[in-house]
C-alpha cells in the first residue's frame, strides 16, 4: 500500500511540474546579435516552443495591426 501511495505521489508531482504555457507566442519577436555586431530579430516558431534563427538582413520587423482583425 505504501508503494502505491509513493507512485501516486510521483505522478502528481510530475503532472504539477509540467509546463503548460508555450515558450513564446506566434508574432513575438526577440532581439538577437548578428555576427557583425548588428541586431536582428528572431520570430517565435509556429510550434511556440522557441524562437527561430536570427535573420541578419538589416530589416526591422513591423506589426500590421490591420492583419490582426
Amino acid at each position: 500500500m505504501r508503494g502505491v501511495a509513493l507512485v501516486i505521489l510521483g505522478i502528481v508531482l510530475v503532472v504539477a511540474c509540467r509546463d503548460d504555457e508555450p515558450t513564446c507566442y506566434v508574432g513575438d519577436l526577440v532581439a538577437c546579435a548578428c555576427g557583425d555586431g548588428a541586431t536582428g530579430y528572431a520570430a517565435c516558431l509556429p510550434s511556440q516552443d522557441g524562437f527561430g534563427p536570427c535573420p541578419c538582413d538589416g530589416k526591422t520587423p513591423t506589426f500590421d495591426a490591420g492583419a490582426a482583425r
